[in-house]
């Protein structure tokens, strides 16, 4: 990784302040996935987890400085990108008490239009499946976007920024949920033009978001049908349209476990009454997030 790559991850981190001052939005569009579901709208039953808060009639997720991860360290740089070490913040607010402490955040360069991001155990290697993937021996020097997190000692967040006009593809929102056997991620959307995620049954091939919408992604071998069900195949994809110009990008929630009949993805599409904005949660059991984006130039 050359010098340009470190100032820019330097001067990305000096901007730490303006997406922190986003997270302190009200949480209660990120709904708490406790396994009994929404439909049990008990404040005792929410009680139960204190990685959940109930306000309103809602159970959903406590702030992120409480319920998330704290930046450890400043970036290291690597031969291609860089990484960051987090640690919990509170080890007893927790989903279901086997939250890993200790994780590394990081970015890998791919081609000018393509990032890995990958968080993982810092102290315990975890099984990737060894699928062959086509990339390029070196990653370019020449990127469309520009990759930010919070500075060491602020709560993790980060973003990912198109370079030709600043647009927001990837931002996450909330806290970050890293347990032993689940994994929860949050997201908001640059535009509500959502396509994706398969194989569920769809009303529409753009999705909404009122009424909330949940797409377990379980693969099963039966025929395609018209009611809410899983299908045959297995696609944790999705494509946003950004704006008026035709700017697009997509992310491939690319877990190492077996994405079929071992491990159950949930995409929850959560609309936001208090503004425009649309959130996209992505959850999975065991192993490791590992997004691939592609952010055409």
């Amino acid at each position: 990784m050359d010098g340009r790559q470190t100032a820019r991850i330097v001067l990305l981190l000096l901007g730490a302040c303006t997406l922190a001052c986003a997270q302190q939005i009200k949480l209660q569009a990120i709904e708490c996935p406790f396994p009994e579901g929404q439909s049990v709208l008990s404040e005792a039953e929410c009680g139960k987890y204190t990685a959940c808060e109930w306000t309103d009639g809602r159970c959903h997720m406590v702030n992120n400085g409480l319920g998330g991860y704290v930046v450890d360290g400043d970036p290291q740089d690597t031969a291609r990108g860089f990484k960051v070490s987090l640690r919990k913040s509170d080890p007893t607010v927790t989903m279901f008490g086997q939250d890993l402490n200790n994780l590394i955040f990081e970015v890998i360069y791919h081609e000018n239009y393509h990032i890995q991001i990958k968080i993982y155990s810092a102290t315990k290697a975890r099984y990737e499946v060894p699928v062959p993937l086509i990339l390029p021996e070196a990653a370019s020097n020449d990127t469309g976007f520009s990759v930010g997190v919070a500075a060491n000692g602020d709560s993790f967040h980060f973003n990912v920024t198109r370079a030709s006009n600043g647009n927001v593809v990837f931002r996450t929102a909330g806290p970050l949920t890293f347990e032993d056997q689940f994994i929860q991620i949050h997201t908001w959307l640059a535009s509500s033009y959502l396509y994706g995620f398969g194989e569920s049954t769809h009303v529409n091939f753009r999705h909404t978001f009122e009424p909330r919408s949940t797409f377990p992604i379980f693969a099963r071998d039966q025929v395609v049908g018209t009611e809410p069900m899983n299908e045959y195949g297995h696609h944790p994809y999705y494509m946003v349209m950004e704006d008026d110009e035709g700017n697009s990008h997509s992310v491939l929630l690319y877990n190492s476990n077996a994405m079929g009949k071992g491990a159950v993805i949930i995409i929850l599409l959560f609309p936001f009454s208090f503004s425009s904005n649309r959130s996209l949660s992505l959850c999975t059991l065991f192993c490791l997030t590992n997004l691939m984006l592609w952010v055409k130039k």
